[in-house]
C-alpha cells in the first residue's frame, strides 16, 4: 500500500514551527495595535488572569514580489503552552482529505456533515438537505 505523499511535509512544517517559539521582546508595533482596540482593554489589563501570548508575522513583497517576513511577539513565554490555532486547522484539514480518499463513495469533500455542540458557547450546526 503506498504511503500518502503529506506525512513527510507535515512533520517538517510541524518542527519548523515548534523551532520557532524562542523567547523574544514584544514589539513595539503590536503592543501599541493591541492597545488600540478598546474590546481588549479587559484582557491587556489583566495578563495573570489571561495569559495572553500573540505571534503576528507580517508579509511585506518588494519590487520583485518576494516576501520578507516579520516576526512580531506579545507576551510570548515559552516556559507556558502556546496554542496557534492554524496549526492544528492546516494539517487536521489535510489528513481529513487524505482520509476521505481512502473511503468508499458515497463520501466525498463535498458530502454535507452535522455538527453537535459540546460546549455551551458553541453553536450545533444540524443537518439540512440542501434546497
Amino acid at each position: 500500500m503506498k504511503k500518502p505523499a503529506f506525512r513527510k511535509p507535515i512533520l517538517v512544517v510541524l518542527a519548523l514551527l515548534f523551532s520557532l517559539a524562542t523567547h523574544a521582546q514584544d514589539s513595539p508595533f503590536l503592543d501599541s495595535l493591541l492597545h488600540t482596540n478598546p474590546a481588549l482593554a479587559r484582557v491587556l489589563s489583566h495578563p495573570t488572569t489571561y495569559q495572553l501570548q500573540v505571534i503576528y508575522t507580517q508579509i511585506n513583497r518588494d519590487a520583485h514580489n518576494i516576501p520578507h517576513f516579520t516576526r512580531h511577539t506579545y507576551h510570548l513565554n515559552p516556559r507556558q503552552y502556546f496554542n496557534p490555532a492554524s496549526l492544528v486547522k492546516l494539517p487536521v484539514a489535510i489528513l481529513s482529505l487524505e482520509k476521505l480518499h481512502t473511503l468508499p463513495p458515497p463520501i466525498t469533500r463535498s458530502t454535507i456533515m452535522s455538527t453537535g455542540a459540546a460546549w455551551r458557547c458553541q453553536t450545533p450546526i444540524p443537518f439540512a438537505a440542501p434546497a
